[in-house]
């Protein structure tokens, strides 16, 4: 009979400790200063801080009813478009108020911006949220080592048009590239894709950015057996490329174009990409 006294007696000791540690820490947690979490923000236009202060703002009365001593604000600057003066902004304007993170979008008009902010923010090991960045440049952990996606980068859509590939079993391709950044990643992650497998590059051209005819290289791929090709570049150069290619009669039946998804429009949104073509558009 002692033993079980005994044993009562720690299980009422050991729920009086409890009782008073929940009550110390309650009392304490109530005394405790509003913690406030800085997240700095640098958009290119000023309506896109708008959605992230409200999603903030339900979450910091989410917190409050829930009595955390925690609550999150934004500090917002407008992006420039100056790659120097944008990281000079994200040092003075945003950095300096020891901000936990910053938020980035990308534009036409920004691409350079988002890589002196990403840089600068790096060095101070200090995370970047890209909201819709797609570039490649930014999976290079050498130079942007605290950089976050929101979105897959654009090569991984050479996943897709490798399945589709398959699929069809399409196992000779003709590669049209530029020397620029994205373009040579697309096709190198192509490349490793299908180093194991069945697929083979029969035909490919390289072409200077910025070219204004391009003829002579596409009419290269009159000759050859595929009737698949594969486009890696910007739009800019994609208007030039699908212009010689119809005058070579590219674009008839028989012939299959996957182009990345930059290259349908231009920037005021009107189609470039050939006509009478079925597009790919798959969400990543």
């Amino acid at each position: 009979m002692g033993i079980f006294q005994t044993k009562k007696y720690q299980i009422i000791k050991c729920l009086l400790i409890l009782l008073l540690l929940a009550i110390f820490g309650r009392f304490s947690a109530a005394s405790k200063p509003t913690i406030v979490a800085k997240l700095g923000a640098m958009f290119s236009s000023e309506n896109l801080t708008v959605p992230l202060q409200d999603r903030l703002g339900v979450i910091n009365d989410d917190l409050t009813s829930s009595n955390v001593s925690l609550q999150f604000k934004v500090v917002a600057f407008s992006m420039n478009s100056n790659p120097i003066r944008a990281a000079l902004d994200v040092c003075e304007n945003i950095l300096n108020q020891n901000v936990y993170t910053v938020f980035v979008n990308q534009d036409n008009m920004t691409n350079d911006a988002v890589l002196g902010i990403s840089y600068t923010s790096g060095f101070f090991e200090v995370p970047i949220v890209g909201i819709g960045v797609r570039d490649a440049i930014f999976s290079d952990r050498n130079i942007h080592p605290t950089f976050l996606r929101t979105v897959s980068p654009l090569y991984n859509q050479a996943k897709v048009w490798l399945e589709i590939l398959k699929h069809y079993k399409w196992n000779k391709v003709l590669t049209v590239t530029t020397n620029e950044y994205e373009s040579k990643t697309l096709l190198a992650k192509f490349l490793a894709l299908i180093s194991d497998g069945d697929i083979k590059v029969e035909k490919s051209v390289h072409l200077l950015p910025g070219e204004l005819n391009v003829t002579t290289e596409l009419s290269k791929f009159s000759k050859t057996i595929s009737r698949v090709i594969l486009f890696f570049v910007n739009a800019h150069d994609a208007e030039i490329i699908y212009r010689d290619a119809s005058n070579l009669s590219l674009n008839e039946k028989g012939y299959v174009w996957f182009v990345p998804e930059q290259t349908f429009t231009r920037e005021d949104k009107t189609l470039i990409a050939l006509t009478g073509k079925k597009r790919f558009s798959p969400n990543f």
